[in-house]
């Protein structure tokens, strides 16, 4: 079971460890984002401070008393960024989306970007890579559109645009906040207000 319901048989939790993601010197320390790659061995953090910090699991957990923990890999971004996700299949993929209606692929391993993708007209809310097809990914904006992406295609696949929703009096547009995949289906699940997902 996904999400918050498989914690809910514990009635408390305790810290084994944290993190730092701002620098010091700024206040933009808001993480957005945190994301373990297939086989948990790394974790990926991401916020508005316009950076991705890829670091050890296993070193940041199993160290003792106060450690300032040093990334792996830092990847520097022009935007501030709002999600990220792991490619299920192939370990340092990852994919990211920002406040630009940027969304780019990332190498974790060289810390390099491999693609930037921008048809989205608005900042980019959701990423996530399909748990079944390990070429495929999609990404929801405010600019009301969900994309389809392929790695090895400059342009979306596929796109729904302007998604409605029927708000009385009059309908309106709202923005994609959230993307998640049925794993057992090809079946993109859409949230576009807290009250309602589309499937």
């Amino acid at each position: 079971m996904d999400g918050v319901h498989r914690f809910t048989c514990y009635s408390s939790f305790r810290e084994l460890s944290s993190l730092v993601y701002g620098d010091q010197t700024s206040n933009s320390c808001i993480v957005s984002s945190i994301e373990f790659d297939k086989d948990n061995a790394f974790v990926a953090v991401a916020g508005v401070a316009k950076k991705i910090k890829v670091f050890n699991y296993s070193t940041v957990i199993n160290s003792t008393g106060f450690t300032n923990h040093f990334p792996v890999q830092e990847m520097v971004c022009t935007a501030k960024l709002s999600s990220l996700s792991y490619n299920p299949y192939f370990k340092s993929t990852l994919a990211s989306s920002d406040y630009e209606g940027c969304v780019c692929v990332w190498d974790t391993h060289t810390g390099t970007k491999v693609s930037r993708l921008q048809e989205h007209e608005k900042r980019v809310w959701s990423v996530v890579y399909s748990p079944s097809d390990p070429n495929l990914f999609a990404s929801g904006s405010d600019d009301c559109s969900v994309k389809l992406w392929r790695p090895t295609q400059m342009h979306s696949c596929f796109s729904w645009q302007r998604l409605h929703c029927q708000v009385p009096p009059k309908q309106s547009l709202l923005p994609c906040l959230r993307l998640s995949w049925e794993r057992e289906q090809f079946v993109l699940c859409v949230q576009q207000t807290h009250q309602q997902t589309h499937a």
